[in-house]
């Protein structure tokens, strides 16, 4: 298998969706379905890139996931998996996507943002940009 990636999303039929896409490119999948297995999977299995949607448990559970991550935890139980990249997908619609710059999406520590639905091309091409 190639690089591993983690995916947390608490939506399964999306998970095998992407599990099977990604299978394909010969990525080795890791999945979590909330963030505190998600968070457990990243320190243990010290993936290559992490997809992680922004609703988990609540509204902001990706989004505090990520600061756990790059700020809260960085130097302590996260210092080996802190810069790996995050892809963040989301419902947001695409106007609201259009709202949040590069800029703001780097200032709170992700890599790429994707709307759902995305085209499943659209999520390779990107993870390729990063592992």
């Amino acid at each position: 298998m190639g690089k591993k990636i983690l995916i947390v999303d608490d939506d399964q039929d999306m998970v095998r969706i992407i599990t099977k896409a990604l299978q394909f490119c010969k990525y080795e999948v890791l999945v979590a379905y909330n963030s505190r297995d998600g968070l457990n999977k990243l320190v243990e299995e010290k993936p290559d890139l992490m997809l992680l949607d922004v609703i988990l448990e609540n509204k902001t559970s990706g989004f505090d996931m990520v600061y756990d991550i790059r700020y809260k935890d960085s130097e302590t139980r996260f210092k080996d998996v802190k810069d790996i990249p995050i892809i963040m997908l989301s419902a947001i619609d695409r106007q609201a996507k259009s709202n949040l710059s590069m800029q703001q999406s780097s200032m709170m520590g992700v890599n790429a943002f994707l709307s759902k639905p995305f085209e499943m091309d659209e999520l390779i091409e990107t993870i390729r940009e990063f592992v």
